[in-house]
């Protein structure tokens, strides 16, 4: 049986961790958004000027580290289910 608590503060770490490293890139190098988005996603994208701030940071952030939360409580949740 996983531990809800430990799973989802893992995730959480490694999600701050990797959107960090992303936000710097972005950050750094502009440009590589738009032919990620292309190779990322077979298409292209309009996004408009890309919005560096540190409003844009801190939320964006906590978007991500509560998709992250939500998506390690529900595979903990599921893979316990299936164990009984």
């Amino acid at each position: 049986m996983l531990s809800s608590a430990r799973v989802v503060k893992t995730s959480v770490v490694w999600m701050t961790i990797v959107y960090v490293l992303c936000f710097a890139i972005v950050a750094m190098w502009p440009g590589i958004m738009g032919s990620w988005m292309m190779y990322s996603f077979h298409s292209q994208f309009e996004m408009g000027p890309t919005m560096m701030t540190g409003g844009s940071f801190f939320y964006g952030l906590i978007i991500w580290d509560v998709l992250a939360a939500f998506g390690a409580w529900l595979f903990v949740t599921l893979y316990n289910s299936f164990e009984k």
